[in-house]
């Protein structure tokens, strides 16, 4: 019968990797791809609120996105000690302040994203003001809250990670990751494939065309890049390959 193969996109690696293990469907699925995903919940959290990777000591590269700070916080505000027991003011302050910084590679600079949060600061109560600008990465203290919070409700928070799902893949997982990431660090393709199993055939590419969902900052060009072109290109090649043959079933 048709069986399709699975394509997912960040996050999604979750769900595709726990249909790829399924009883059902693990040896009837001819493959999966796994783009920008993750395998450990809670370092890509920390990625995305800090920049923290231990994965990534040494790879000066790896960059975060500083404005995924409020999507974290959103995420575990109730398990926040001294956080309001009516939130609906502060995540409306956060999601306004996704929606003028989120797309706009400019904002990421400090001093353009600070400038909006304290704007939007100013239409909460004072008693919400400075958890607000911690969630916004515009003061200092996020990590020690969601440290706090993660110690009380970490096992909760479980089904988040694929890794245990991983043992029972069957087909064939190609895992395409950015290297400029700033979003989910690149080291979690390569943790992926080191943790599928043989039968997985798990293959990597990483690639410097794109960031996360998207292309990678424009580079000016030199003589200097063309090596670095052709093996971008080799991957790319790659990379079609995969979705072309894929596309087959």
């Amino acid at each position: 019968g048709f069986a399709p193969a699975v394509f997912s996109i960040s996050f999604g690696s979750l769900p595709t990797l726990r249909l790829a293990a399924h009883p059902v469907w693990r040896d009837r699925l001819p493959g999966a791809v796994v783009f920008g995903g993750y395998i450990d919940w809670e370092t890509s959290l920390r990625f995305c609120l800090s920049g923290g990777n231990p994965d990534a000591v040494g790879e000066a590269d790896v960059h975060y996105d500083p404005l995924n700070q409020p999507a974290v916080m959103m995420s575990i505000v109730h398990e926040i000690e001294g956080a309001p027991k009516n939130t609906t003011r502060i995540v409306d302050a956060w999601q306004e302040f996704m929606r003028r910084t989120w797309n706009k590679p400019e904002m990421k600079e400090r001093e353009r994203y600070v400038a909006v949060a304290n704007e939007l600061a100013l239409t909460l109560p004072k008693s919400q003001r400075t958890l607000y600008l911690q969630g916004c990465g515009a003061v200092d203290g996020s990590e020690a809250l969601v440290d706090a919070a993660l110690k009380r409700v970490r096992r909760e928070f479980e089904f988040l990670n694929p890794r245990p799902y991983l043992k029972d893949v069957r087909c064939p997982i190609h895992i395409i990751h950015g290297a400029e990431d700033d979003v989910i660090p690149h080291t979690e393709a390569i943790k992926m494939k080191s943790a599928l199993p043989p039968a997985a055939a798990a293959k990597t590419y990483i690639t410097g065309l794109y960031a996360h969902t998207n292309t990678a900052d424009e580079k000016r060009f030199d003589i200097g890049t063309v090596p670095a072109m052709a093996g971008e290109g080799a991957t790319m090649l790659k990379m079609m390959y995969v979705l072309a043959t894929l596309g087959d079933y």
